[in-house]
């Protein structure tokens, strides 16, 4: 299903909101249908189980008592650290598909091979639930990975 990363970071977003909002159960709720309409879709698991699981960490983290001095950086500037989903490596070739560059111009700006580059493109995908390029560039940029 075309649509299903735009989805399923809506799901993701509105949980986020809710959890910030304090309201724990319903953040939940919107990782559970986020997962049931993923299934629903017969969107492969291992495009969506990571992000949810990662979410529901960020929810778990909440609960815990706030006077914790090991914060998240998240927890602390108040903005979901997406970033975590992606190496520093894989945001950079993202970065660099973005401005419009070919896998060719990609690995020699950063000195790997186009293979290397169709891998960590692979791993973009899965990351952020995309079935192509242009979506995960979008995804991107609705979570704030990409200005």
């Amino acid at each position: 299903d075309c649509c299903a990363p735009f989805v399923l970071n809506a799901y993701l977003l509105l949980s986020e909101i809710a959890a910030r909002s304090h309201d724990l159960e319903k953040a939940r709720w919107h990782l559970h249908e986020a997962e049931r309409r993923m299934h629903w879709g017969k969107v492969h698991a291992a495009c969506y189980q990571g992000p949810i699981a990662r979410q529901q960490a960020r929810i778990a983290a909440r609960e815990q008592p706030a006077n914790d001095d090991k914060a998240s950086p998240a927890r602390t500037s108040g903005v979901p650290d997406y970033q975590d989903d992606l190496t520093p490596r894989e945001v950079s070739v993202l970065k660099l598909l973005a401005e419009g560059m070919s896998v060719r111009e990609v690995g020699s700006r950063l000195f790997i091979s186009e293979n290397t580059v169709k891998t960590h493109a692979k791993n973009i995908n899965v990351k952020l639930g995309a079935c192509r390029r242009t979506q995960a560039i979008n995804s991107a940029k609705a979570m704030g990975i990409l200005a």
